[in-house]
């Protein structure tokens, strides 16, 4: 069994946190050194 975790720019962390609070995912990897898409 593989487990993904799902890679978040930094500046998506508040989407992040919301998909963890809803039980979408258990743990996400923050990617520090890519600019965030606005």
């Amino acid at each position: 069994m593989k487990v993904i975790s799902p890679r978040m720019e930094l500046g998506h962390i508040n989407e992040a946190m919301d998909q963890r609070a809803d039980g979408l995912a258990i743990r996400q990897v923050i990617m520090f050194d890519q600019p965030a898409n606005t």
